[in-house]
């Protein structure tokens, strides 16, 4: 489930990040970059509208397979479905009508919606499902150490990237190369 979901997670981020990038460095972007930006958006979530119906095909297959249907009545039972309906099904739907209507406004609001949701699976699996079976007070959380370093990396991150968009030719041909064959 991890692998399958690190698919449509890494085409939402591309269309996340590029929404965000496009709003932010649009001025040093050049025509030719301009030029297949919404349709590789909407090649991405075409992708990620058909990874995620197989993925909640299969979170549904498993657990018709293990008969674990009497789950769903229990409080871990409500927030799998909120998790699997709201964080999967809806942006699904969201992505394959922005894909069949070129919704690019639709799409560029599922992508954050699936990110958010990935992030909440993984903290669902690794911090409440975990050694759920253990008190509260025994059970792993974060130290404010271990979150601060987390926000460190991503933002370290995020400026390296802004600095090198930024000072190197990323979204554009460098004048001194644009007539040299490719």
């Amino acid at each position: 489930m991890f692998f399958l979901s690190s698919m449509f997670a890494g085409l939402s981020m591309v269309i996340f990040e590029g929404t965000l990038s496009h709003r932010s460095l649009h001025h040093l972007m050049d025509e030719e970059y301009n030029a297949g930006y919404e349709d590789l958006h909407f090649a991405f979530a075409k992708g990620a509208s058909w990874i995620m119906a197989g993925y909640l095909a299969m979170k549904l297959i498993g657990l018709a397979m293990d008969n674990h249907w009497s789950y769903l009545a229990t409080g871990y039972g409500a927030w799998w479905l909120f998790e699997v309906v709201g964080f999967v099904l809806l942006p699904c739907y969201c992505y394959a009508v922005g894909y069949r209507d070129r919704n690019l406004a639709l799409i560029r609001v599922a992508a954050p919606w699936t990110v958010l949701g990935i992030i909440l699976n993984r903290f669902d699996v690794g911090l409440v499902a975990f050694n759920w079976r253990l008190p509260s007070a025994d059970r792993y959380f974060p130290s404010f150490s271990e979150i601060v370093i987390s926000l460190f990396v991503v933002t370290v991150g995020v400026l390296a990237f802004r600095f090198i968009a930024t000072h190197m030719p990323i979204f554009y041909v460098h004048p001194h190369y644009k007539d040299a064959s490719h």
